[in-house]
């Protein structure tokens, strides 16, 4: 009995031996899937699997998935051996003789094998214990850089604009969008992933970064710009400052710090001062100021007065009036040389204040984060009537005060009047007659309505007619009165002329 049950289990224990090497000879012709290693996360342009420079410290942890028909016992062990690149011979071994758990599911690449830098190729081989067959993995690549970038040996200095190389100022910030751009001198290698660091500081140490350009592929074959705002600058205060940087590449290699570019930094904004402007030929010392139309018949003369604070070459922008309303101007003065500087305001624009009050301020040209100026608040008088001309009868002129029905040609009456202070285009007239019609009751004609003035009465002053039909329907010896209106702002306000009167209509 026992001779028997030897051979059966001796006989059982071959044909499973066979079993499981066929099983093998099936399994070893597929490549295992391919170990696997913590790496930096890839990018475009990027090495492939690269690992941080601290995993180069010590031995690297290389994890595998567990092969099928693995059945490993003390006396048929499972062994997996590691290769790398193209060595023959494997870097590290690792045997189990019991079920393989999850845990032990990695073999340590040592140290030494590391400092090697550039791609490397790594795989692995099973050999199983049950039947002695073999399977090599897919391969993992992964990269080795343990090399800071090297900046530029002539000068790794940043490089500022000419006009900002030594000093930042707050007009240099006005006038560039309230930035600072410099450029990274050429280093080696520039590579994607790279992180430029710059450092704004009292004393170049490397210690208060600014935010840091990361190069994409879009960056390279270019100048790298970094960016300094006046925010980030003005934080830090005035004075003396140095700027530095340093490059750190995606496996965690730090360049040197550069060294560093001295500024004078005077970015404080400057403190505007804007008094009221002031009004040539104006007069007063109460508000508001008073200015006689009859000395800006040739326009007026507005001052930004010369301790206003503003930069050379500014441009100061000046409002007469408000914004939109009949009249209202906007005029330019250039800041060169000792104040005051001077805006001009036509004639036409001081008209159409006649009357009323208006103010008067002034800013930076195109800037509207600065408020304006403090305000001159400016009445610009009523013209006299002394100073204004008076309507005319060219028939009643030429005949003592009368109109002779008899001795008018057909055409009627040519009644004029000479242009008046400050007359302009922008104005508009009203200009009728009043007289007695033939049942006792007044009659009026209307010569011009709420008319446009002409460039014609302008030079030479106005001139219609007053039809002979209208004179004949009026009753004999009729007095008239002819009456004029002229409004200097648009037709809101009407400034009334001196009448001629004690016209008589006679046959």
């Amino acid at each position: 009995m026992d001779g028997k049950s030897g051979g059966a289990d001796s006989r059982h224990g071959l044909w499973r031996r066979v079993w499981w090497w066929l099983r093998g000879i099936y399994w070893s012709r597929a490549l295992l899937p391919a170990p696997r290693a913590q790496v930096i996360p890839n990018i475009d342009g990027g090495e492939h699997n690269l690992l941080h420079k601290n995993q180069l410290r010590n031995d690297l942890r290389i994890e595998f998935d567990l092969w099928a028909f693995s059945e490993p016992t003390p006396s048929g062990p499972d062994m997996l051996e590691l290769f790398l690149d193209d060595r023959v011979a494997p870097v590290a071994t690792r045997t189990w003789d019991a079920p393989i758990q999850a845990d032990q599911l990695f073999i340590m690449l040592g140290q030494a094998y590391l400092t090697s830098e550039g791609p490397h190729q790594l795989y692995y081989r099973v050999t199983l214990g049950i039947s002695g067959t073999q399977s090599d993995s897919d391969v993992f690549g992964f990269h080795v850089d343990a090399t800071r970038a090297d900046l530029n040996d002539d000068d790794e200095r940043l490089i500022f604009p000419p006009d900002a190389s030594t000093e930042i100022t707050a007009r240099y910030l006005e006038l560039h969008d309230d930035q600072v751009v410099a450029v990274v001198p050429d280093y080696y290698p520039v590579r994607v992933g790279d992180r430029v660091t710059p450092y704004w500081e009292q004393a170049p140490v490397g210690s208060l970064a600014l935010p840091e350009k990361t190069l994409g592929l879009e960056d390279l074959g270019k100048p790298i710009a970094l960016v300094f705002t006046g925010t980030q600058i003005r934080r830090l205060g005035d004075g003396l400052r140095y700027v530095t940087y340093r490059v750190t590449d995606r496996a965690g290699n730090e360049s040197n710090l550069s060294a560093p570019v001295v500024l004078n930094v005077n970015a404080a904004p400057l403190p505007r001062y804007w008094p009221a402007p002031q009004v040539k030929d104006s007069f007063g010392t109460v508000v508001p100021a008073v200015l006689n139309p009859l000395n800006a018949t040739n326009g007026v003369t507005v001052w930004v007065p010369a301790n206003a604070v503003f930069h050379p070459e500014e441009v100061a922008s000046i409002f007469w009036g408000a914004p939109g309303s009949p009249g209202a101007a906007q005029t330019t003065a250039f800041i060169s040389g000792a104040g005051p500087w001077r805006g001009f305001i036509t004639k036409e624009q001081v008209a159409a204040h006649i009357g009323r009050s208006l103010v008067i301020t002034y800013g930076l040209l195109d800037n509207n984060d600065l408020p304006v100026s403090n305000p001159l608040r400016l009445m610009v008088a009523s013209i006299g009537h002394e100073h204004l001309p008076q309507v005319q009868s060219t028939a009643a002129i030429n005949n003592n005060g009368r109109i002779s029905l008899a001795t008018l040609t057909d055409t009627g009456d040519t009644i004029r009047l000479p242009p008046w202070p400050l007359i302009a285009t922008t104005q508009t007239i009203k200009l009728w007659v009043v007289g007695s019609g033939q049942d006792g009751l007044t009659s009026e004609c209307h010569l011009l309505n709420a008319a446009p003035v002409t460039p014609t009465y302008v030079s030479s002053g106005v001139v219609v007619t007053l039809g002979k039909d209208w004179l004949a329907s009026l009753r004999i010896n009729s007095v008239l009165v002819i009456y004029v209106t002229v409004s200097f702002n648009g037709s809101e306000d009407w400034v009334t002329f001196p009448s001629s009167g004690n016209i008589v209509v006679v046959p």
